[in-house]
């Protein structure tokens, strides 16, 4: 930076200065001086100082080539920042040396102390910043989200149901898509639609998933589906359950998914990783990051990676790729602008689903088989592009802008119909489709936010406006066909395929923008306020490109509040209460003109956050009720309209815990209980299940153990089980029934070098998911999930 030549300053100027340095060099050493609860493993000396550094909030600078090549000792127990920092450097020959304004130099313990000689390139190793990542914190406890506030806000500090899956996380559990992620939030169902999983739903507290977030901004669409982006591009997957109205505008009520990419680090680093599973399924991914440009004020990252993913099921093979990219360049010391693009795309086959017989009981097909054709195909692919610009405050606030376009493509096609099954396995296809969508989801937020001080307590504001437009284009094709099959001796490559005539050929166009605002007030030191709302303005356009039809509606200025309290009744638990409301609108029209007014989703929750172990450890336990008001239902006095008289109600519990029992054991535990039913309805719904495919009870555990003994050497070994009670679908009077079942999964990683991992995982052990038809012995497990394993090989430099 340019220096600029200033007259001395006076004598009192410069006792006001030299006041200033004194006072923040001592607020520094108090800061430092506070104990921590330390976890290290022995790792690379580099890796461990950023790890203290992180947990510590403490800045620790250091000539890179000091660290290269040297390993640190594992550090356990409670100790303040030096004394860590100091075993950290036991046999390295290096020292820690204590700045005036905080923080630490590590040099040469031969070092002269009057040596004038200039070091090299330094660099802050962390700083003690509200930050949500979770890259490098080995840790399945995250510090910060924001999914529910756009704050970086600790779990006690949230008063919402928020989950946050850390890259730790997704790591030893293996998780490359995000319906594999969501299964392991409290209370999330993932609805199969076909046996491999390649078409499914993401429920949460009895509704399906709407839309999703990428850093913050949504996307239109089915979160589950196959152009859904990899996990390996992300940092942590977050998830806010109930209505997310306040920041997102109009949606379902059950769940808001974000996914947070991935930032450019200050240092180089370079992963790799390669992987070979059961099945034929292999991986490889690559991600580099690091300083493009003197004094790291340019960085960037790229992650690309290929999947060939083999399936038990025959004609069911398949690929995806996808490459990500960014590049942040601190404009000033308090200003940041990054921008970056992500690809993905997949190649691979649907099935049909779950074959029966004329009288409803379930075929027992082979669970090697599919229901596909040879020349049927799934091939989505994604381009989603960024720029963000970011400006810190003095005042500790922040004013950030963002933009974002993603566009999707699906092309499809697959056997769509075929007849019951006869006895002796006979099936007659008698349709085939081509489904082709185009979408384009343009979105823009821009807030401000910034903490006051009155009456001794700290307050905080945020205020924003967002605009989001989301264009669909879909044609569709059909086929008729008269082809007999042998189900239970199948053969893909059998089936010939039909000539397609034009079926649906529509157009939609939806927009939303909105203002919001939300305060956050403590009366006093163990009580805060959250007072918020927002503004938002929807419409869509639809046209019908084969009859030349046009439709379209709009809602006008609707409001959704959201408010709550939080009190600190002890040092580690909060409790709090909130309300939230969403909403979603509907196409139908009522008697004597108008549009029906949109579906409300009101939630209530009261529950508990505390943190234990000294912090090591977050307990969560929420209960909630939640109503969806306005559901359209026919006018009993015509027919060809609707009236808002249809309600649900959804209710349950929920409980979480995230972080470390002990040294070296890490857990993510959580149980749901939910239940949700028609209030009001047809005559046949009223009083009966709202969502039966959600399980009243759902269990998970997952537990990871580092291995202290000195023959083990870093061993780790895992384990986890997902259990849920029995669930039903049905169509008219006949029901499906599936049992209660668990799924338990393995996981052991040995570090072969400082810089090389070998992972294990297995997954679905002693699965055995059957179907039945309710009153019928008969039953089918065809949508059992195959046990699968995959071998990593991990390389971190």
């Amino acid at each position: 930076m340019p220096r600029h030549t200033r007259s001395a300053p006076s004598l009192p100027a410069r006792a006001r200065l030299s006041a200033l340095a004194c006072a923040a060099a001592l607020a520094a050493t108090l800061s430092q001086a506070a104990p921590v609860a330390i976890d290290l493993p022995a790792q690379p000396l580099s890796d461990a100082i950023k790890a203290l550094a992180r947990a510590t909030g403490t800045s620790i600078a250091a000539d890179s080539a000091l660290l290269a090549g040297r390993m640190a000792p594992a550090v356990q127990g409670r100790l303040e920042a030096g004394d860590a920092l100091q075993r950290l450097l036991a046999g390295s020959g290096l020292e820690a040396i204590a700045q005036p304004q905080g923080g630490w130099l590590l040099r040469r313990a031969d070092a002269r102390q009057g040596s004038t000689a200039t070091l090299k390139e330094v660099r802050v190793a962390a700083a003690a910043v509200r930050d949500g990542q979770t890259e490098g914190s080995d840790s399945y406890a995250p510090r910060y989200s924001s999914a529910a506030t756009k704050t970086e806000l600790s779990a006690r500090e949230t008063p919402q149901s928020v989950t946050v899956i850390t890259r730790t996380q997704l790591d030893t559990q293996n998780f490359v898509e995000l319906t594999e992620a969501a299964k392991v939030v409290p209370g999330i169902v993932v609805r199969r639609q076909s046996s491999v999983g390649s078409r499914s739903d993401i429920l949460s507290r009895g509704y399906q998933a709407s839309s999703y977030q990428l850093d913050g901004l949504t996307v239109s669409g089915n979160p589950a589906t196959q152009e859904s982006l990899d996990l390996a591009l992300f940092d942590r997957v977050e998830a806010l359950r109930g209505p997310a109205g306040l920041f997102s505008g109009a949606g379902e009520p059950g769940v808001m998914l974000n996914l947070v990419r991935k930032r450019a680090l200050p240092d180089t680093q370079l992963q790799a990783a390669a992987g070979i599973g059961s099945h034929g399924r292999s991986r490889v991914e690559a991600d580099i990051t690091g300083p493009l440009a003197a004094e790291g004020r340019l960085r960037g990252r790229l992650v690309a990676l290929n999947e060939e993913f083999g399936s038990p099921l025959k004609a069911m093979d398949g690929s995806k790729q996808a490459v990500y990219g960014t590049l942040e360049l601190d404009v000033t010391a308090s200003t940041t602008v990054s921008a970056g693009a992500t690809w993905q795309r997949s190649r691979g086959n649907y099935d049909t689903g779950l074959p029966a017989y004329a009288d409803g009981r379930l075929a027992p097909v082979p669970r090697d088989v599919a229901i596909v054709a040879d020349w049927g195909r799934a091939a989505p692919e994604s381009l989603a592009a960024f720029a963000e610009l970011e400006t810190r405050l003095d005042s500790g606030g922040r004013f950030k802008l963002a933009l974002r376009r993603v566009e999707r493509e699906q092309r499809d096609k697959y056997i769509n119909g075929y007849s019951a099954v006869s006895d002796a396995g006979i099936s007659r296809f008698t349709q085939a489709q081509t489904v082709d969508r185009d979408y384009a989801d343009n979105a823009a937020d821009v807030y401000y936010t910034t903490p006051w001080q009155w009456g001794g307590q700290t307050h905080n504001l945020i205020v924003g406006a967002d605009y989001r437009s989301a264009d669909m284009h879909l044609r569709m094709t059909r086929g008729t066909m008269n082809t007999a099959a042998n189900l239970f001796q199948y053969d893909p490559g059998a089936i010939p395929e039909p000539s397609y005539s034009p079926f649906a050929n529509d157009t939609t166009r939806t927009n939303q923008r909105g203002v919001y605002g939300q305060v956050r007030f403590k009366p006093l030191g163990a009580l805060t306020l959250v007072a918020g709302a927002r503004k938002s303005w929807w419409s869509t356009r639809s046209a019908d490109q084969l009859l030349g039809t046009r439709t379209g509606y709009e809602v006008d200025g609707q409001t959704t509040p959201f408010a709550a309290v939080l009190w600190d009744f002890s040092d580690h638990w909060t409790l709090y209460a909130s309300q939230a409301e969403i909403f979603q609108p509907q196409s139908g029209r009522v008697a004597g003109g108008g549009q029906i007014v949109p579906r409300e989703g009101r939630q209530a929750e009261l529950g508990v956050k505390g943190s234990l172990l000294d912090g090591r450890l977050a307990a969560t336990a929420a209960v909630y009720r939640m109503t969806d008001s306005n559901r359209a239902l026919t006018d009993p006095a015509d027919s060809a309209f609707v009236i808002p008289a249809g309600r649900v109600r959804s209710e349950g519990f929920e409980a979480e815990l995230t972080g470390a029992l002990a040294p070296r054991w890490e857990v993510a535990a959580s149980y749901a209980y939910q239940r949700s039913i028609y209030l009001r309805g047809t005559a046949a719904q009223t009083g009966t299940n709202f969502t039966t495919m959600s399980p009243r009870h759902n269990l998970n555990l997952w537990v990871r153990h580092r291995v202290a003994a000195p023959w083990a050497n870093g061993l780790e070994l895992g384990a986890g089980v997902r259990a849920v009670s029995d669930f039903y679908d049905a169509l008219g009077t006949v029901r499906w029934r599936a049992g209660g079942y668990s799924v338990w999964s393995l996981y052991a990683a040995y570090p072969i070098t400082p810089q090389l991992k070998l992972a294990l995982n297995i997954d679905n052990l002693f699965d055995r998911v059957y179907w039945e038809r309710a009153g019928t012995a008969t039953r089918s497990n065809y949508y059992g999930l195959p046990r699968s394993a995959m071998l990593t090989l991990r390389a971190t430099f």
